[in-house]
């Protein structure tokens, strides 16, 4: 068997699921913030549905993995969409019916679409000889997805008539999610994860213990939790900023968009320098531009200066978000790769989870700017942390090519 051309038709079938996917979430992550809001009329309410679904990818994340052991990463990433599926149609009846814990049990269930997500970037490098490119390609495809969704609420909620605003979009997305799993349980064939190794059956306590015990892997969990919590937890309230500041669904779409597409731009850049000159040099990079987000987000409330900010932070997070990834899964071994990949997922989305529980408290106290001043605390921290062994890799890159010249 080529493995090579098993690759390409691997990326095909995953670059379709993960358009489906960023659409749904597009849509998904700044509305439903808005829907608890109105229900309960509490920012910090709106912060827990939101963080539910955070949740529901940790918890799932390492659901998915096993399935993906047994069973490979077609039946794991099909699962994950179809209990999204399920989470988003829940919402409905939760919500014209007043019945907010019915929405929160279908926020909790639609974190398996994230789920199925992060599980969909390490599928695309189960047989890939460049896993940064790889994970580059896919993210920088899931683009159209990521930007269009934010636009299409409003067509979206139009779709359905003769239901309340911002409830006929759930069933659409919950359509999306099906079409989804359906493309990768007909085409995800052979198995990507199977074909590279026998993976092995491990405990979440184990696979962890695997990843503290290779200090790059250790290096690229930290990156990656840093990025992603501080992501999740300015973009999910930013919806709420802008609405409070008399931006309309429209201007949060746009906002929106920007922020997806630094997301996503950048991937096969990235990628390119991620295998060219090492994950570990663009983890600083990550982080700082980050940082520079936060202190962005705290000069002003419109559109603009917020959009700005965004920008930035999905910047960082392309950079932060794909090397850490990619050194996770340059260094652990083939056999104990997929649940070690499964618990990082469940680390990285339990901190985000926190974090984004954490947003909608620290804003009802202290604004959406405090939150801006929390994060760059936060992340001022990890690049000490980090700094000593990135200036010490720089060096060295430095001293290399004065050698060779």
């Amino acid at each position: 068997m080529d493995l090579r051309l098993v690759q390409r038709r691997t990326l095909r079938v995953l670059i379709v699921s993960q358009i489906v996917g960023t659409i749904v979430m597009g849509i998904l992550g700044p509305v439903l913030p808005l829907l608890a809001e109105q229900m309960t009329g509490s920012q910090t309410l709106a912060g827990l549905s939101q963080a539910l679904i955070t949740c529901g990818a940790m918890v799932f994340s390492i659901v998915l993995a096993r399935l993906a052991v047994r069973h490979g990463r077609r039946v794991g990433i099909a699962t994950g969409s179809l209990l999204s599926a399920t989470g988003i149609l829940l919402i409905v009846p939760g919500y014209l019916g007043g019945d907010f814990p019915l929405v929160l049990l279908g926020s909790l269930l639609a974190g398996g679409g994230i789920a199925a997500g992060l599980q969909t970037r390490f599928a695309a490098t189960d047989l890939a000889e460049k896993p940064g490119r790889a994970l580059g390609v896919l993210q920088w495809a899931s683009l159209a997805g990521g930007v269009s969704g934010p636009l299409l609420i409003p067509f979206a909620d139009r779709l359905i008539p003769g239901l309340p605003p911002m409830t006929g979009l759930f069933i659409v997305i919950a359509a999306l999610l099906v079409l989804g799993a359906t493309v990768v349980a007909a085409g995800l064939r052979p198995d990507p994860l199977h074909l590279a190794g026998t993976p092995e059956r491990t405990s979440i306590r184990k696979a962890l213990a695997t990843v503290r015990s290779i200090p790059a892997a250790r290096r690229g969990l930290v990156a990656m939790v840093t990025t992603h919590a501080v992501m999740i937890s300015l973009m999910n309230m930013a919806g709420i900023h802008l609405h409070h500041h008399g931006a309309d669904l429209a201007a949060i779409g746009v906002v929106i968009s920007a922020h997806v597409a630094a997301m996503f731009l950048p991937g096969p850049l990235v990628g390119y320098l991620a295998d060219r000159f090492g994950a570990e040099r663009l983890l600083a990079a990550g982080l700082i531009i980050q940082l520079g987000s936060a202190v962005v987000l705290q000069a002003g409330d419109g559109p603009v200066v917020v959009g700005a900010g965004l920008v930035l932070l999905g910047a960082g997070w392309s950079a932060g978000f794909i090397a850490g990834s990619t050194l996770l899964t340059t260094a652990v071994p083939v056999g104990r790769r997929a649940m070690a990949q499964g618990a990082s997922d469940f680390v990285m989305q339990l901190t985000a989870a926190g974090g984004a529980l954490l947003a909608g408290t620290v804003v009802s106290l202290f604004g959406y700017q405090g939150l801006a001043r929390v994060v760059a605390v936060i992340l001022l921290v990890v690049i000490g942390l980090l700094g000593g062994r990135i200036i010490g890799l720089v060096r060295r890159t430095i001293g290399s090519a004065g050698s060779r010249v």
